[in-house]
């Protein structure tokens, strides 16, 4: 039975990674259910560009990653951008088909054979093919930062408990894989077909053996099979599993490796995958990593791996999500939370919890994947050249120790478009790195055809920031200020929302924090960022007072063209790539192209392009008379490449056209098959890619653009397209501003209206590329399309035609630019509507998101809406249509438009004027404007919908227009609704809403426009009012607009905290429903500065809630160090306050993980010599022993036995020391460091009179007063011994002792192996090296200590003694791995007692 749908991606556990298509359509018939991946709750994040199949597998939600392609660059891209959109991901399947290792080279191994179809589960990945080739050998490179790091405890005893019970493992592999061979073709190919053969028999092209049904000469390995594996039987093998980009086919190869690293498989993906995700690689052996490598293997391994993940899901690998919290009025319950948000245990009564995330996450929040595209793009300088700019006097005046006021910091390297600054800033950036050891360098190449944060100024210091706190000469305390902002900024989508404010500040005083550090920063390509930011941005630079390269203009001109060594570079260059040899008219050719170059670098490179290709054909003799032909300038030069030749000019206009107007960036294979259509008119059914490949497609651009354009690779990773783009920015600034279209084309071009054709023309021809897709064959396969899931119906689509998502996508919005370009668009709309369905259905078959499907009821107005296309919204509504139509999920076309926040979209509803220069602005609300709105009301109030909601229209509208955000839309209602009305299932005001999800512009204008009643109280579910100053510091309820399982903490946006202060009607004495006030609220959201305003407004920092508890003790518990200190300054506040179960603020700081925040709390704390560090709970707990109850963390212990003042022998109820409690909590650590103070007593007694060693030697609970359980927990076996081994070393322990009942140790320790001996029969008991007995008989025997055992028959009279006892709580047994039930029998002393396990039990 499926388990309930996930409430949001937190839910998400488990990732299982595959890199073929036929690995994943294996794993899908084990889904017990599949999600909606487009839904809000649990969808990707919009830049995360893998593709998902959501679903629940057994008891975990589990999302399917499916890779581009193979090796680890897929796989390291897909689950690093996996851990952004499912951020508790604990677990990565990596599962699909590898190459096995046949046999054992090692015959001491107990491995057993492998056969083609067995599954193997790695332990382990190691990197095969890095490291160094020499002319004999490749030595694998085997440092400590090039090995991928072992595995984690957790997976290591997951995998171990996987071959424990291995018989259960392949029990359920086989019933899996009966199933998955139902949906998925997969039939056992047969043991004739899986033949081994020498590795000295090599695979022949022609006749090879391999192709042969049998074999049997000696070319064959002879193994052995057991009766079992001449049937469908699949096994599975544990061991190290080898990865890298090179496919296995050495048979030689693969012996040598596998002896020299022990390995049992080879595969592509994991070594991608492992410093991202921790994940266990299970994958079915379809070949022996050997020459004679087929496919007939491949589909039943793929199954069988599947199978087997599904088993190894059913084994439990990690903790299972927990169900949603019941609603109750009892807060006294645990936070749910995931493995990347963890709190620490029992935060408090009242359920409260905060929430961290992963360091990693917070500075991965900064960066963007196309950081660094536009360096990568950038050629490395040639050879040679640019090398003599660091000997300039410029830049060695500007590299010295001289004060920075003589230049100001700022080396500014000036040129002409094209002399080659970018490739210069890149050879100075690497550079530096190599040579300026010790120096911070950070670095940031603009991109003014990238996406936004590419090309402004906020995504640079993003960038730059997040360079600096990855240096690894950047403390932990510099570090400090970064966290703890980040930690408390809004989540959106997964991720942080950063201002540019909170990145400057962080940036300005991460720099400033780096005293006696150089750094240096590179900025190439200023002018292609906004330019009204720049000014800021310098003299931003110019307060930090550090060494800045940029390329552009102004400050110390460093003109590049000008120097003589760029001459040479240029001349350099020239020698080296202009073809023809070292004659003398060639030589006469070279210098006369470095004298007419000017210093422009770009115009050398064309100019030696065209001479090349002339030399190429021949023309030798032609070379100087091209050169001649050849102009001045690069403008001049851009024009006689275009026009030289006039063959295939329309095929250049329109690639132009694309390459300049479309509205995103095109891959190589989508302008190549736009531009064959555009030729051609035609489109093929199936594509021979054969005939249509990459290099068959690099030169049809380089052709149709005369070489001014060029296929590049974003991004360093194989996973990443190639896009078409400009050799040069300048080639585009020479056809848009300098009206190089004119110069190309015969007619004159209207440079007002030439824009306006372009979008016409690109508009057309995806308009005549869509229309061949209504029907036809065509048709009815993006029909068949469309049943494929998700992503894979995308991929399947980009595959089979590489232009029909950008036309479909896009024929719209290139038409509304054409209308506002002024060519009209209405012949064109009514076309498009008559064929409105069949568009409908091809959007929806090639979009993977269900969400944006474009439902039958859609109209094409609301369609245009809904993308904003306001220039073509008024051709639509003379059509007849109308703003308050109902159809789509917006209720209407004015609903869509609020939704988006266009103002533009909603003056044009309304039959009004677009004013382009302020509309997105908030300009004035004409008079005109309102009325129309409430015409429009009026007429939406007339609409009827089948509908059971009882909300009426304009409620519906108002709610879209809250999420839309826009201010001047809320100002259209301010007559015509209350916004004192709870908003529709949103269960709280307009203002409870806009406080909430943290929109201060809204918060404002109701407060102060709307004049909304500030005191009306905000509800939730259990319909319990709430102060409006709460909201603030809070995230949604159970259920309430994110979904979430429990609410959590936030810092409050500084200014709706100061519209809520200057409100007369808010009361300081306000507290929620579990008696908490607003400084508590505060302190959980870890807001330092909203705790000191709130208490300079008068509100109560010694406040106590409904669990007795002060601000100062969450504090302490949550280890926020600032605001210990905060409230410690704070006159006669009470330092031992005890809350309702006794504990103060010293003993709750002291039970948290252990950092050094946690220190400076506990510091803070002493420093003010009056906390006692003794004070007892309830339970007569001191901090030390609460502590160790707890299992705290040894440095914690270290410091309080370091206090004097703590008590180290302090008792609790039952008369046990912190000792005692350290030695039944096995903290091994902790007890160590008890022993080596001379304070501790060793031999204390609790009140039954048993001792450390008593409880060491022998961990049985039933006998006393004070638990009724056995404990044979794993951790005994793991620690139990290193405690006994601690106890009798370090000190003297009397073993001659007796309880209140008179046993010694030795008899303890005797019973306990009873009570093994009889586990043993039920449940699989860990072996120990020594028993408890012997090692205290060991002990004893160096001392010449007598210690005679007692008599087994007498032990377990005594122990039936006890049992009979009415102090014995008769209990079911109590299991952590709730695997079968184990009950002793009738017949035995322990019949009903209660058994406290961590251990496996045993398979029968």
């Amino acid at each position: 039975m499926p388990i309930p749908n996930p409430s949001s991606r937190e839910d998400f556990k488990i990732g299982i990674i595959c890199a073929l298509k036929l690995e994943a359509r294996a794993v899908l018939p084990l889904f017990d259910a599949t999600y909606d991946e487009n839904l809000d709750e649990y969808r990707k994040l919009d830049e995360d560009e893998n593709a998902y199949v959501l679903g629940s597998i057994g008891k975990y939600h589990v999302a399917l990653v499916v890779l581009p392609g193979e090796g680890k660059a897929h796989a390291s891209f897909a689950a690093s951008t996996a851990k952004r959109s499912y951020p508790c991901l604990e677990l990565a399947l990596v599962v699909g088909i590898c190459g096995g290792v046949p046999y054992v080279t090692d015959p001491m191994s107990p491995r057993r054979d492998i056969f083609l179809g067995d599954v193997i589960v790695s332990n382990g990945v190691v990197q095969h093919d890095l490291g160094r080739r020499h002319d004999s050998e490749f030595v694998r490179k085997s440092t400590v930062h090039a090995n991928l790091g072992r595995p984690s405890r957790r997976i290591l005893a997951f995998v171990n408990k996987l071959d424990l019970v291995y018989e259960q493992l392949t029990e359920r592999l086989a019933s899996y894989l009966v199933k998955v061979q139902g949906k998925f073709p997969s039939v056992y190919p047969g043991v004739e077909k899986d033949q081994l053969f020498s590795p000295d028999y090599p695979h022949n092209p022609v006749n090879c053996k391999c192709d042969e049904s049998t074999c049997q000469d000696n070319t064959i390995v002879a193994r052995r099979r057991g009766l079992s594996r001449h049937c469908q039987t699949t096994s599975v093998h544990f061991g190290l599993v080898a990865s890298g980009d090179t496919i296995m086919k050495s048979a030689k190869h693969r012996d040598q490796i596998s002896k020299n690293e022990d390995i049992i498989a080879f595969e592509m993906e994991s070594a991608g995958v492992w410093d991202n995700l921790p994940c266990i690689v299970v994958k079915g052996v379809s070949d022996y990593s050997d020459s004679h490598k087929n496919k007939d293997w491949q589909f039943f391994a793929a199954a069988s791996a599947a199978a087997c993940a599904r088993a190894i899901l059913d084994e439990i690998p990690v903790s299972l999500p927990k169900p949603p919290a019941e609603p109750s009025n009892n807060h006294n319950r645990a936070v749910t939370l995931s493995s990347r948000k963890r709190a620490a245990a029992d935060i408090s009564e009242a359920g409260f919890g905060e929430i961290e995330m992963d360091d990693d996450f917070y500075l991965d929040s900064l960066t963007f994947p196309q950081a660094q595209f536009r360096l990568e793009e950038i050629s490395t300088a040639h050879k040679k050249t640019c090398q003599w700019i660091v000997g300039q006097p410029q830049y060695l005046n500007w590299m010295s120790e001289e004060p920075l006021a003589s230049h100001g910091g700022f080396f500014w390297i000036k040129g002409k478009p094209g002399a080659g600054k970018s490739t210069m800033m890149k050879y100075l950036l690497l550079r530096a790195k190599e040579t300026l050891h010790g120096t911070v360098i950070l670095s940031f190449f603009f991109h003014a055809q990238g996406i936004i944060l590419e090309r402004s100024v906020m995504g640079m210091y993003r960038s730059l920031l997040h360079q600096l706190l990855c240096s690894k000469e950047i403390s932990s305390d510099a570090r400090k200020p970064f966290f703890n902002l980040a930690k408390g900024l809004k989540l959106q989508d997964g991720g942080i929302s950063w201002t540019k404010r909170d990145v400057r500040n962080l940036l300005s005083l991460t720099i400033k924090s780096l005293q006696g550090h150089h750094i240096l920063i590179l900025i190439d390509a200023v002018d292609e960022c906004n330019q009204d930011e720049v000014k800021d941005m310098i003299a931003f630079f110019r307060e930090l007072q550090v060494d800045i390269i940029l390329a552009s203009n102004k400050g110390i001109e460093f003109i590049i063209e000008n120097q003589q060594e760029h001459q040479a570079d240029l001349e350099r260059y020239v020698r080296t790539e202009l073809k023809g040899g070292q004659s003398e008219p060639v030589q006469k050719i070279r210098d006369k192209i470095c004298e007419r170059a000017s210093g422009v670098f770009l115009w050398v490179v064309l100019v030696v392009r065209s001479l090349n290709e002339a030399f190429d054909r021949g023309k030798i003799s032609g070379l100087q008379k091209r050169l001649d032909e050849i102009p001045d300038g690069l403008d001049d030069l851009f024009t006689d490449i275009l026009t030289r030749d006039q063959k295939d000019k329309d095929a250049l206009i329109f690639s132009l056209q694309l390459i300049l107007f479309c509205r995103r960036s095109l891959g190589r294979e989508e302008i190549y098959f736009a531009v064959l259509f555009a030729t051609t008119g035609t489109i093929e059914a199936d594509i021979d890619w054969a005939l249509h490949s990459t290099t068959a497609m690099d030169r049809l651009i380089l052709h149709v653009t005369k070489g001014l354009a060029e296929s590049s690779k974003v991004g360093s990773t194989k996973a990443k397209p190639y896009r078409v783009r400009f050799i040069h920015e300048s080639v585009r600034d020479f056809l848009l501003q300098r009206n190089g279209f004119s110069r190309i084309q015969s007619e004159k071009t209207d440079p007002a209206n030439f824009i306006g054709e372009s979008h016409n023309r690109l508009k057309q021809v995806c308009f005549s590329y869509i229309s061949l897709f209504r029907d036809g064959p065509l048709g009815q396969k993006i029909a068949k399309m469309g049943d494929l899931p998700g992503r894979l119906r995308t991929d399947e689509t980009i595959q089979s035609f590489p232009f029909l998502d950008y036309a479909i996508r896009n024929v719209l919005g290139h038409s509304n630019l054409a209308q506002a370009g002024g060519v009209s668009q209405e012949e064109f709309l009514q076309a498009y509507s008559r064929g409105l369905s069949d568009f409908k259905c091809i959007h929806n078959a090639i979009e993977k998101f269900a969400t944006r499907h474009h439902k039958g009821d859609w109209s094409l107005l609301y369609i245009l809406v809904s993308s904003d296309l306001h220039d073509l919204i008024p051709l639509e509504m003379l059509a007849g249509s109308h703003s308050w139509d109902l159809c789509g999920q917006y209720l209407c076309p004015m609903g869509a438009a609020f939704r988006k926040g266009s103002m533009a979209s909603v003056r044009v509803l309304l039959g009004m004027q677009i004013d382009r220069a302020t509309c997105n602005l908030n300009p004035q609300i004409e008079p005109e404007l309102i009325a129309r709105m409430n015409q429009f009301f009026t007429e939406l109030g007339q609409q009827t919908r089948k509908s059971r909601s009882t909300v009426n229209n304009t409620q519906l509208v108002l709610n879209f227009a809250f999420d839309g955000g826009r201010v001047d839309i809320l100002r259209l209602y301010t007559n015509v609704i209350n916004f004192n009305h709870f908003l529709n299932n949103r269960r709280g005001t307009p203002l409870c809403w806009s406080i909430y999800t943290s929109k201060p512009d809204l918060v404002e204008f109701l407060v102060t426009e709307a004049k909304v009643n500030v005191e009306a109280g905000m509800r939730r579910a259990d319909s319990k009012s709430r102060p409006l100053l709460r909201a603030a510091f809070r995230t949604f309820d159970d259920n309430f607009i994110y979904r979430r399982a429990e609410p959590y903490w936030k810092v409050v946006d500084r200014r709706i905290l100061d519209i809520l202060l200057r409100q007369e009607s808010l009361d300081p004495k306000c507290q929620d429903e579990d008696g908490q006030n607003a400084v508590h609220w505060a302190t959980l959201a870890r807001d330092k500065f909203s705790v000191n305003r709130l208490i300079s407004h008068g509100f109560d920092y010694e406040h106590c809630d409904s669990s007795g508890r002060d601000p100062l003790s969450y504090a302490t518990k949550n280890g926020h160090a600032d605001i210990v200190k905060t409230l410690l300054e704070m006159e006669k506040i009470e330092v031992n306050r005890r809350d309702r179960s006794g504990r103060t603020p010293a003993s709750w700081a002291v039970t948290g993980s252990w950092n050094e925040e946690r220190k400076a709390t506990i510091e803070a704390l002493f420093n003010t010599e009056r906390v006692d560090f003794n004070a007892k709970d309830e339970d007569l707990k001191s901090p030390l022993a609460c502590m160790l109850s707890m299992r705290g963390d040894p440095a914690a212990t270290e410091f309080l036995l370091s206090l004097d003042t703590v008590d180290v022998n302090s008792r609790d109820l039952y008369g046990r020391t912190p000792l005692i409690l350290g030695v039944m909590r096995k903290c091994v650590d902790q007890v160590q460091s008890l022993l080596r103070n001379d304070r501790v007593d060793i031999d204390a007694q609790d009140v039954d009179g048993r001792t450390a060693l008593s409880w060491a030697i022998g961990p049985l609970n039933f006998p006393c007063s004070m638990k009724s359980s056995i404990s044979a927990s794993a951790r005994d076996f793991q620690d139990g011994d290193d405690i006994i081994k601690t106890l009798l070393r370090s000190r003297t322990p009397n073993t001659e002792l007796t309880d209140k009942w008179g046993h010694t140790p030795a008899w303890w320790a005797q019973a306990y192996d009873i009570v093994l001996a009889e586990l043993r029969k039920k449940i699989v008991v860990p072996p120990r090296t020594k028993s408890s007995l012997e090692l205290l008989l060991e002990y004893c025997a160096s001392r010449r200590a007598a210690l005679i055992p007692s008599d087994l028959k007498t032990i377990k009279s005594e122990m039936q003694r006890f049992l009979d006892g009415e102090y014995i709580m008769k209990s079911p047994c109590v299991w952590n791995f709730s695997l079968c039930d184990v009950k002793f029998g009738a017949d035995w002393m322990l019949e009903g007692t209660a058994i406290r396990t961590g251990i496996i039990p045993k398979i029968y």
